[in-house]
């Protein structure tokens, strides 16, 4: 700890907090965002986005969640958390993992995928989605064949020195519902609840989490379709743009705010070019992780 503060490093970034986040690794350095409680305003003056719990400028982000907390974020520097009454830590880092986060590397003109990454052949494979698409179960399969673990849910893609687009880690934990728990074999009683009454669960990966960013080479879009045979499409290259933009994660918090970000527009071009995008429509109750994790394997080389 450095001044009564919690050090840890995700996505590639120091963070500074007044309270543990088990889920992220501990880290010696000087902060470059800090994590507080403190007293958060009720609304932003002259939001260019707004929804049912969200305002944003392209320097600031507020979210209200009625009974827990309101978050706001700024200059991709500071996060500040104001509790209501009796909220509990681990129902407010729900939050602080997602929208938040996902608000924070937003302002820091990151491209932020919706969706989970594996090293394969030391590339970064990245199955993006909709939510209940079946990405972190997939990932979660990989981690059982002792593939290496990037991230889950929100992936970091930035250019490195030679403007070659990579994929930073995130933290070594997924987050996984009950029922793809069972499917995958795993005992449901030895891992930690991410909360008290929602069936979603902690899976430790540290064994085999990637501390290092790798290029990053593909993308899989997954979609779940009723009574249909498995299809692995590749996405023609005029698409590719538009579907990394429909891939990014929390699109409508940036739509308007990243207007001018050269250094956004520079990565997701730089990644439209680098890398090949594929979409995968699958009967989800006939085809399992496992039997999804064959198939590609065998598409991947």
């Amino acid at each position: 700890m450095t001044n009564n503060k919690y050090v840890y490093k995700v996505y590639g970034l120091i963070i500074g907090a007044d309270f543990p986040i088990p889920e992220f690794i501990e880290f010696e350095g000087r902060p470059e965002v800090i994590i507080k409680y403190g007293k958060v305003k009720s609304f932003l003056e002259n939001p260019e986005e707004k929804g049912i719990r969200f305002e944003a400028t392209k320097d600031e982000f507020l979210l209200t969640v009625e009974g827990i907390a309101k978050y706001y974020v700024s200059n991709g520097r500071e996060i500040i958390i104001e509790p209501y009454d009796k909220t509990n830590l681990d129902v407010l880092r729900v939050f602080l993992h997602g929208s938040v986060f996902g608000a924070l590397l937003h302002q820091k003109q990151y491209l932020v995928l919706h969706g989970s990454s594996i090293v394969v052949n030391g590339s970064g494979i990245v199955f993006a989605g909709d939510s209940g698409s079946g990405k972190s179960t997939l990932a979660a399969a990989f981690y059982r064949k002792r593939y290496k673990i990037l991230t889950d849910d929100l992936c970091v893609v930035k250019l490195n020195n030679a403007g070659i687009p990579e994929v930073v880690p995130g933290f070594p934990k997924l987050k996984l519902w009950k029922d793809s728990i069972k499917l995958l074999g795993e005992n449901i009683n030895l891992l930690e609840p991410i909360r008290n009454n929602l069936q979603k669960y902690w899976l430790d990966i540290e064994s085999e989490f990637s501390k290092e960013s790798v290029p990053m080479s593909k993308m899989y879009i997954m979609h779940n379709q009723n009574n249909s045979e498995l299809r692995i499409e590749q996405i023609p290259s005029t698409q590719k743009l538009k579907e990394l933009i429909n891939n990014t994660y929390r699109w409508r918090y940036i739509k308007k705010t990243q207007e001018g970000k050269s250094l956004y527009f520079e990565q997701i071009l730089a990644t439209d070019n680098a890398i090949d995008i594929y979409k995968i429509t699958r009967d989800i109750k006939l085809c399992n992780p496992d039997q999804m994790l064959t198939i590609l394997e065998k598409e991947m080389k």
